[in-house]
C-alpha cells in the first residue's frame, strides 16, 4: 500500500480562511488531369500545429545520377536514395527515350510533359531485357521526423507497350513506415480509361490483356498512379520493375520508364510543453494524485537568450509553446507563490528534426512554508498507524516507531520537538477485503503565532469505506465531521478537497490553533 502524502498543502483565501489539502492514495486490492485534380483532393489539409511544404522538381537542384541526394522540405531534411539490381540496369535509350538529354542513365528531374503534367517531374528507367529480366530499381524516400502527406504522391506513366512492340510492362509496389512500423498506402487509378491497372492496394502495373491504347502519350494521364498515406509516415519505399508480359527472344524495343511528380508534405512544428504540478513528496515527478498548479507563469527562450515566447498553465498546470524551429531552447517558470521549487526552475529543451515534440518539460513544487509569506508554519505528517484483520492486528507490521522520510522534513520537525509522528511510511504486506486501515495527520503549528480559522479536508480514498465513529481529533476545539459519499462540500471545503467526493470525506475547521500547538486528526477505513 503506497503511503500518504507527506506535504499537504494550505490556502489563505481572500476571507482569510485556512485551508488545508490531504490527498489520500488508494489503496490496492489483491487479486486526364481533371480526374487527377479530384483524386487528389482526397486529402488536401494538413494537420493543426503543422505546415505544407513542396518541393518541386524544377527548383530542387537535382543532380542527375546521383543516387543518394537530401533535399530540405519545410525544414525536414528528405534524403532519396535509388538502389538497382543487378548493378546497370537503371538505364534508358537515348536521346528519344531520354527527355532533358539525361543520357543512358536516366534518373534525374526532366522536363514535362509526362503523365498529362508539363513541369519537371523526378524520371527514371529499367532495362527490362534479357538478362536484366526480373531486376528492379528502388526508391527510398526518408524523412528526418514523421511528416504527413496533404494530398497523394502522383507516379507517371505507368503503362505498357503500344500493341505490336515489344511486350514490356511497368509494375510498381509502394509501401510506407514511420519508425519503422507499417503504415498502410492505398494505390488508385484515374479510373474509366485508365491503362494503369491496381493489382492490390500497394501494386499497380500497365493493364493487361494488352488493348488499346496500351500505352500513355506524354501528354496523357491515363497511365498515372495515386499513392495516399493517410498517417504519418518517416519513410516511403517504390520498387520498380518489369511487369509479367515480358518474353524472352524479342528484339530491343523501349525500356520501362515512369515519373513521380512534386512532393507534398505536412511538416509538423516544434513544441515545448508539459506540466508545473504539486511535488508533494519532493522526488522531481509527478506522481499519481500530485496535481497540477494553474496560471504559473513560463519563458521560453532560445540559445541566445532571446525571449521567444510566454505563456502560463492552464487550470491541470499544463502549458505548450509551439510553432518552434529546430534549436536549443530553455524554458524558466515563475515561481508561484507560497511554493518551493523541487526541480530547477529553468529547464534545457531542444527541438530537432529527430523529436520535434519535446513534451517532458515539467517543473515541481512543493508547497511552501506559509512563514515565508509572514504566516503561521503549518506542518503536517500523515502515517498509517494501524491495520488490522478479523479485529487482529496484522503481523509483521510495526507502528510504534518513528521511521524517517527522506523527501520530507516535516517529519523530522516533529520529531525535534518531541512530538514524534510515529507510524508506517508504506504497508509492504497487501490488504485484503475486510481489513482495517488506521490513518494518522499529525500537524505542528510553529510560526510564531496563532493559525486562524484553519480548515482541513481529506477524501476516504477509492476502494475503501469509512468505519463508523472512528474520527478523532487531538488539539483542536472542533471535533470535525466525516461527509457521506457524494455530499457536496461547502465551498470552502471543496477548494480544498474538489468535488470528488464519492466515498466520503472527513472535515475538521474552522478553528483557531495557538503557535507551538500540535496534535492529530485519525481514522479508520476498511477495505471494500
Amino acid at each position: 500500500m503506497k503511503a500518504l502524502f507527506k506535504h499537504l498543502n494550505f490556502q489563505i483565501f481572500q476571507n482569510t480562511l485556512l485551508s488545508v489539502l490531504f490527498t489520500v492514495p488508494q489503496v490496492p486490492l489483491l487479486g486526364s488531369i481533371s480526374n487527377q485534380k479530384v483524386l487528389a483532393q482526397t486529402q488536401t489539409s494538413c494537420p493543426a500545429g503543422s505546415t505544407q511544404a513542396t518541393l518541386n522538381w524544377g527548383e530542387s537542384n537535382f543532380q542527375t545520377a546521383n543516387f543518394n541526394q537530401t533535399f530540405n522540405i519545410g525544414g525536414v531534411n528528405t534524403r532519396f536514395q535509388m538502389t538497382e539490381n543487378p548493378a546497370g540496369i537503371i538505364r534508358d535509350e537515348s536521346p528519344q527515350n531520354s527527355p532533358g538529354n539525361l543520357g543512358d542513365v536516366p534518373y534525374g528531374v526532366a522536363p514535362g510533359p509526362y503523365g498529362g503534367i508539363n513541369r519537371p517531374y523526378l524520371r527514371w528507367g529499367i532495362d527490362a531485357r534479357g538478362s536484366s529480366r526480373g531486376g528492379n530499381a528502388t526508391l527510398t524516400i526518408t524523412f528526418a521526423r514523421p511528416v504527413t502527406l496533404p494530398t497523394p504522391l502522383t507516379f507517371l506513366d505507368v503503362d505498357r507497350d503500344r500493341p505490336g512492340e515489344p511486350p514490356y510492362q511497368d509494375q510498381i509496389t509502394v509501401t510506407a513506415s514511420n519508425q519503422g512500423q507499417n503504415v498502410p498506402v492505398t494505390l488508385a487509378n484515374i479510373g474509366p480509361g485508365a491503362v494503369a491497372q491496381i493489382v492490390n492496394n500497394n501494386t499497380a502495373r500497365g493493364a493487361e490483356p494488352r488493348v488499346p491504347p496500351g500505352n500513355a502519350l506524354p501528354e496523357q494521364n491515363f497511365g498515372n498512379v495515386f499513392a495516399t498515406i493517410s498517417q504519418p509516415v518517416t519513410q516511403i519505399q517504390v520498387v520498380y520493375q518489369s511487369g509479367p508480359l515480358y518474353r524472352e527472344g524479342q528484339p530491343p524495343g523501349q525500356d520501362e520508364t515512369i515519373g513521380l511528380a512534386d512532393l507534398t508534405i505536412c511538416v509538423p512544428a516544434g513544441s515545448i510543453g508539459d506540466t508545473v504540478f504539486t511535488d508533494r513528496n519532493s522526488n522531481g515527478q509527478q506522481d499519481a494524485g500530485e496535481t497540477g498548479i494553474a496560471n504559473a507563469t513560463l519563458t521560453l527562450r532560445n540559445s541566445d537568450g532571446q525571449v521567444v515566447g510566454t505563456t502560463q498553465t492552464d487550470n491541470n498546470g499544463r502549458y505548450l509553446f509551439t510553432g518552434l524551429q529546430p534549436g536549443n531552447y530553455t524554458v524558466e517558470v515563475t515561481r508561484p507563490s507560497d511554493f518551493t521549487p523541487t526541480t530547477e526552475t529553468t529547464l534545457s529543451a531542444n527541438v530537432s528534426d529527430a523529436n520535434p515534440q519535446n513534451l517532458d518539460v515539467d517543473f515541481g513544487f512543493r508547497p511552501g512554508q506559509a512563514g515565508a509569506a509572514g504566516d503561521p508554519n503549518l506542518r503536517l505528517v500523515k502515517r498509517i498507524t494501524n491495520a488490522t484483520r478479523n479485529g487482529q492486528p496484522i503481523s509483521g507490521l510495526n507502528f510504534n516507531t518513528f521511521v524517517d522520510d527522506p523527501n520530507d522534513d516535516d517529519d523530522n520537525r516533529l520529531q525535534q520537538v518531541g512530538r514524534s509522528p510515529v507510524g508506517q511510511v508504506s504497508l509492504p504486506t497487501p490488504l485484503s477485503s475486510g481489513d482495517e486501515v488506521e490513518y494518522t495527520i499529525y500537524y505542528l503549528v510553529d510560526g510564531g503565532q496563532q493559525l486562524q480559522n484553519a480548515r482541513f479536508c481529506d477524501l476516504i480514498p477509492t476502494g475503501t469505506s469509512y468505519v463508523s465513529n472512528s474520527l478523532s481529533v487531538n488539539g483542536i476545539a472542533n471535533q470535525g465531521q466525516v461527509l457521506s459519499p457524494l455530499t457536496p462540500l461547502q465551498p470552502d471545503f471543496a477548494n480544498i478537497c474538489g468535488n470528488n467526493n464519492n466515498k466520503g470525506a472527513v472535515i475538521v475547521g474552522p478553528a483557531n490553533i495557538p503557535d507551538g500547538q500540535s496534535g492529530l486528526i485519525r481514522f479508520r477505513v476498511t477495505i471494500d
